[in-house]
């Protein structure tokens, strides 16, 4: 008889175990469950608040193409171009697409740094460098003798944010005349405005013509060619009108591919980033 209310409180305890042990189970996975959905639901108002952000930030920068700098304000951020907390940015009523947003920080913020860049923008197309090149230097080589003379002049345009544009003519002849060679270009480059100096890589496309003169049966000889130019530009600025430079260059040409450096003087309108 004790053996078997042993055996019955023995059983009554392990089903105590399986019961206290699922409920402990089922708690755990109810818990990783909530978790789970509680985290989803952060991720989606995160990922809601971002895009929602974006939406803004475009918008403050669509908004910002409305507002310029009048002229006396241009004038004074002219001279003072780092200031971007200035008051000229905020944003203005009339120009917000609603009037709610200039208490967003989000808004106002992206629309302050655009009206900013804007500015630097419009400055920076109000200060082009306009010029004329002339140089005189050595030429290394024509195909067929040891190099010459070689003349160069071109017209360069800056056209928007740094980017130039220069008709080019440069003209070599052998030392002792025997060759000449002509090179009509237009070149697409890059201006980059140091402190007191600029230096224009540019490349483009040209026409070459050659003329030789042989004093065998042959007699004179004459060809042309497409070329593809390349020219390097480095001028310190006296001034804001007269730069002395030097350049190198080469025609990878159809006709006769040459080279060469110059010593250069250029004249025009002339901008660093110290003179403007």
């Amino acid at each position: 008889m004790r053996n078997k209310q042993t055996i019955l409180r023995l059983i009554l305890v392990l089903i105590l175990l399986y019961i206290l042990g699922t409920g402990k189970i089922f708690a755990q996975k109810v818990n990783r469950d909530s978790l789970r959905r509680e985290a989803f639901a952060r991720d989606s108002i995160k990922q809601d608040s971002i895009a929602d952000a974006i939406k803004i930030r475009n918008l403050a920068r669509w908004d910002s193409r409305k507002q310029h700098l009048n002229p006396a304000q241009g004038i004074r951020f002219k001279a003072d171009e780092k200031n971007n907390k200035s008051d000229f940015f905020k944003p203005q009523k009339k120009f917000v697409s609603d009037t709610l947003l200039l208490n967003d920080s989000v808004y106002v913020k992206a629309f302050r740094k655009a009206a900013y860049q804007r500015a630097l923008d419009d400055n920076s197309k109000i200060e082009k460098c306009i010029w004329l090149a002339f140089g005189l230097g050595g030429n290394f080589g024509s195909n067929d003798n040891g190099g010459g003379i070689n003349l160069f002049a071109n017209a360069n345009f800056e056209f928007y944010r740094q980017l130039i544009v220069s008709p080019d003519i440069h003209l070599a002849s052998s030392w002792f005349g025997g060759t000449s060679e002509e090179s009509y270009s237009i070149l697409l480059g890059k201006i980059f405005k140091q402190k007191y100096s600029f230096i224009v890589v540019s490349t483009g496309l040209a026409f070459d013509q050659s003329q030789s003169n042989d004093n065998s049966s042959l007699g004179n000889t004459s060809g042309s060619g497409i070329g593809i130019p390349f020219l390097i530009q480095a001028y310190v600025v006296i001034g804001q009108a007269v730069g002395l430079g030097i350049g190198a260059y080469a025609d990878l040409s159809t006709n006769k591919s040459t080279a060469g450096i110059t010593l250069s003087l250029a004249i025009g309108k002339l901008s660093t980033h110290e003179r403007k």
